[in-house]
């Protein structure tokens, strides 16, 4: 067991790559290093609150590292009556840790069960996701790393991708995805955005490229994450510049207009959903 700010923590190492999470702060991964040991996650803030606990505010949380997000982003009511809380119930949950690699958690907005076992690969890391269910449910999952992103750094994506949707500030404005759009240079200071993919256009790789040269690339296989959010952050919130590439199984934020759209996934007691996400670093 490894401590963070003496918090239980677990350690996994891969090639290139080395992962730091607390099961305390709802499985959260505080700490991304390559091997040259520069740390890719933004860090926590001085002093350290305490563990976020159900019904506060993301905000108002130690804002840092990679969150789990589910069964949504954006707090809201199904048509059922049923509340989910902003950024879901996963960050603010305790996880049980298994072997040391398997964390698992339990859903309080919606009853379904999730687990994520962190593996190394012969290339990097494989975060590997089940969700479980006793009945058919609606499931918005998204990652929600806060990467560092300097001067200059940008989001590269696949050959092809031409046009890109606004969701924040705007809402369904379409903009070009050009190379200068793709900088965190892009963004004014003091303010976000958060764009799309089209859902015509699932990918299943992205990488977040830095000016010295330094490249973390994620990858998935866009038949179980279909949606593709991209998030830059100029200290609209966070302490730092960052850009967190979201994978995600529902378009866009809202698990509710996710279900009104029909483009979300569902999990159901003989359908578990299973995904995994690929990382790897390198130059160039």
């Amino acid at each position: 067991m490894t401590l963070w700010y003496d918090e239980p923590a677990t350690m996994i190492n891969g090639p290139g790559l080395s992962m730091i999470i607390v099961p305390g702060r709802g499985g959260k991964i505080v700490s991304l290093r390559d091997g040259d040991g520069v740390e890719w996650l933004l860090g926590p803030p001085d002093p350290l609150p305490p563990p976020a606990r159900p019904g506060d505010a993301f905000e108002a949380a130690e804002m840092c590292g990679w969150d789990e997000c589910a069964p949504t982003i954006d707090a809201g009511r199904l048509a059922d009556g049923t509340e989910v809380p902003d950024h879901g119930d996963l960050w603010t949950a305790t996880w049980s840790v298994g072997d040391g690699t398997i964390m698992e958690a339990a859903g309080s907005s919606l009853p379904y069960g999730f687990r994520r076992a962190v593996l190394s690969t012969a290339t990097g890391l494989e975060l590997r996701y089940r969700v479980t269910a006793d009945r058919e449910l609606p499931f918005l999952w998204a990652a929600h790393p806060q990467f560092l992103a300097p001067p200059g750094t940008m989001i590269e994506l696949p050959a092809g991708i031409e046009r890109v949707i606004d969701v924040y500030p705007e809402q369904g404005t379409e903009r070009r995805w050009t190379a200068a759009a793709a900088m965190i240079d892009s963004v004014p200071p003091g303010t976000g955005r958060k764009v799309y993919l089209s859902p015509a256009d699932a990918v299943g790789t992205v990488a977040l490229q830095r000016p010295d040269g330094r490249g973390l690339r994620l990858s998935w296989d866009p038949a179980r994450l279909p949606y593709l959010g991209l998030w830059y952050d100029r200290h609209a919130v966070a302490r730092a510049d960052v850009i967190a590439p979201e994978p995600c199984t529902g378009y866009y934020d809202s698990l509710a207009a996710a279900v009104e759209r029909g483009q979300v996934a569902t999990v159901a007691p003989d359908r578990p959903l299973e995904w995994s996400l690929f990382l790897e670093s390198g130059r160039g």
